[in-house]
């Protein structure tokens, strides 16, 4: 797609250098965007997602099995009515948060998408939250390593 514009509000061509001008300057306002909406991860996300998003006493949310699964509007749904889950502590974020700091959340999330990396207890139960009882870990060690009931 060629950009095209001129000061009569015709469609002639963007002379190259003003449309890579152009390309640079969107490219620099979506990394500022991630760069923002990082900022606005760590202050209300990373004690219970970690500061990669790898899991605490919340899931992994910088997983494939996360990213894969889960759209948009039900990761901004979540954030706003919080963990629906049962035995979810995340709590409800839609009154304490702007939709723009909720978008910008969503938006750092999705971020994580292209290295996003298969985890193999995407629920946080080996920091000790989600997951089935048997699996958490306030439940008792077996000594055989057994995870099933």
């Amino acid at each position: 797609m060629r950009l095209t514009m001129n000061a009569g509000g015709g469609n002639a061509p963007l002379p190259a250098r003003e449309g890579q001008r152009l390309a640079l300057a969107q490219e620099t306002l979506r990394t500022d965007a991630v760069g923002d909406a990082a900022v606005t991860y760590v202050e209300y996300c990373t004690t219970c997602h970690g500061a990669a998003g790898s899991g605490g006493i919340g899931p992994a949310i910088n997983s494939q099995q996360f990213l894969s699964r889960k759209n948009d509007a039900a990761i901004t749904q979540t954030i706003i009515a919080g963990g629906t889950r049962p035995g979810s502590a995340m709590p409800a974020f839609g009154d304490r948060l702007t939709s723009v700091e909720i978008n910008a959340i969503v938006t750092y999330i999705r971020s994580l998408q292209a290295t996003a990396p298969n985890v193999a207890n995407p629920r946080g139960t080996q920091q000790g939250g989600g997951g089935p009882p048997w699996m958490r870990a306030t439940a008792t060690p077996d000594p055989n390593g057994a995870t099933a009931p």
